[in-house]
C-alpha cells in the first residue's frame, strides 16, 4: 500500500491515526511536529502526508506552504486534520494547498478514503500527464527524425573510418581527444518521479526521443542514456570558427530546457508538479577526452552496445550532480564559459573541490539573457 507520513503533536491522536492506516495495510511515517515533518517528507516522498493544523513550532498551513516551495515535495498530497470545523477554516485550508480537510474527531473510514481518493486522482493526473507530454514530442519532432537518423548514421561510418582506417565498421572506435559534453539529469527524473510501469517505459521513449532530436539539431554526435543521466557529445572540428561547439552545446541546452517545458509544463504545474519550471532539469557542460566504443552482441545480429569513455565524462556527471545541489539549472566549466558572449547571461560562479582522479573545477552558472 502507500507510504504516509503523519505530523500530530497530539500523542494520543497520533496513536490512533496511525493504528488505523497500519490496520489498512499502510506504512507509516509519524512525528510530533512540523519541523521534523518536512524533514521525512523530503528525504523519503511519501504518498500522502496526513497533518494537525495547530502544532507548537510551525502550523499545518507553514508545513503545506513550505511543502509547495520545496520542489521534492511539491505534488505530495496532503490532508489536513483539526478540530476546527466552520466552512471558513475549511476554506483557509484549501486556499493554502491542501488536497482535503478532515475534521476531530476523525473517523478511520473517511481518512482511509481519503487518502485513497488522493492516491488513485494522482495516479490518473500521472497517465494522463504522460500520453500527453508523448504526444506533444512526437508531433513535435516527427518530421525531422528519419532525416536526422539516416545524417547521423553516414556521419558516424564516415567518422569512424577515418579515425580507424581498416578498423571493421562492426564493431567502431571513435576516440575525440578534446569535445564539449553536455550531460542532464532528464531520464533520472522520469525514473524518481514516476511508478514503475507501462506509462513510465513510454514516458521514457518520449523524453528520450525528443531530447534526442532536440541534442542532433545543435550537432551532437552521440547521444545515449548514461544511467540516470542523458549524454551528448559534441566534436571540436577544425573547419569550424573558433568556440562554434561550446556555443552550439549551449545551445542546444537552452533548446533541451525549452523543448521540455513547452511539451509539460503547463500540466506539470497542476498536476505531477515535482518537475516545475523546466521539469526539474539540470545540465552540466565540460570539455575534454572522449572516447566512444560500439560493442557487438554475439547473441543477436545487429545489435550492439554503445560504451563512453572518459575522465571527462566522470567528471561532466560529478558537475551535473553538483549543480542539481546548488539549485542551478545550468553551469558550464570554465573552459566553455569563457567562450560565450552574446545570448547567456552569467550567474554565480564556484570551484568545485575534485577528487583523486580530477582537480577542482571553477563552474559558472549559465542563463538566457533577458
Amino acid at each position: 500500500m502507500a507510504l504516509i507520513l503523519t505530523i500530530e503533536d497530539d500523542a494520543t491522536q497520533r496513536l490512533a491515526t496511525t493504528l488505523s492506516l497500519r490496520r489498512a495495510g499502510h506504512n507509516i511515517l509519524e512525528v510530533s511536529n512540523g519541523m521534523d515533518g518536512l524533514r521525512l517528507a523530503k528525504n523519503n516522498r511519501p504518498d500522502v502526508v496526513v497533518c494537525d493544523v495547530v502544532m507548537p513550532d510551525i502550523s499545518g498551513y507553514d508545513v503545506i506552504r513550505l511543502l509547495r516551495e520545496d520542489p521534492d515535495t511539491v505534488d505530495i498530497p496532503i490532508v489536513l486534520l483539526t478540530s476546527k470545523g466552520a466552512q471558513a477554516d475549511i476554506r483557509t485550508g484549501m486556499l493554502h494547498g491542501a488536497d482535503d480537510y478532515l475534521t476531530k474527531p476523525i473517523r478511520a473510514a473517511d481518512l482511509h478514503a481519503a487518502i485513497m481518493s488522493l492516491i488513485a486522482k494522482r495516479q490518473q493526473r500521472s497517465s494522463v500527464l504522460i500520453a500527453r507530454v508523448e504526444s506533444t514530442f512526437a508531433q513535435t519532432l516527427e518530421a525531422q527524425r528519419a532525416e536526422l537518423e539516416r545524417s547521423m548514421q553516414a556521419q558516424w561510418v564516415a567518422r569512424v573510418q577515418a579515425e580507424q582506417p581498416g578498423h571493421a565498421v562492426r564493431d567502431p572506435e571513435l576516440t575525440l581527444p578534446d569535445a564539449v559534453i553536455l550531460m542532464t539529469n532528464l531520464m533520472g527524473l522520469l525514473f524518481s518521479g514516476m511508478p514503475d510501469g507501462d506509462d513510465l517505459a513510454r514516458a521514457l521513449r518520449a523524453a528520450y526521443v525528443s531530447a534526442r532530436d532536440t541534442l542532433m539539431l545543435y550537432g551532437a554526435v552521440h547521444i545515449q542514456p548514461y544511467g540516470g543521466e542523458l549524454l551528448a557529445i559534441f566534436p571540436r572540428e577544425s573547419d569550424r570558427s573558433e568556440h562554434h561547439w561550446e556555443i552550439q552545446a549551449v545551445k542546444a541546452g537552452f533548446a533541451l530546457l525549452e523543448a521540455t517545458r513547452a511539451a509539460a509544463v503547463a500540466e506539470y504545474r497542476t498536476t505531477h508538479s515535482q518537475l516545475r519550471g523546466q521539469m526539474g532539469l539540470t545540465i552540466a557542460l565540460h570539455q575534454g577526452a572522449v572516447r566512444i566504443l560500439r560493442v557487438d552482441d554475439p547473441t543477436y545480429a545487429g545489435e550492439f552496445t554503445t560504451l563512453v569513455q572518459g575522465d571527462a565524462v566522470l567528471r561532466t556527471r560529478a558537475l551535473r550532480k553538483w549543480a542539481r545541489s546548488a539549485g542551478w539549472t545550468m553551469l558550464a566549466s570554465e573552459g566553455i564559459s569563457n567562450a560565450l558572449h552574446e545570448g547567456v547571461a552569467f550567474g554565480k560562479t564556484d570551484l568545485v573541490s575534485g577528487d583523486t582522479r580530477h582537480a577542482p573545477t571553477r563552474v559558472t552558472e549559465i542563463r538566457l539573457a533577458d
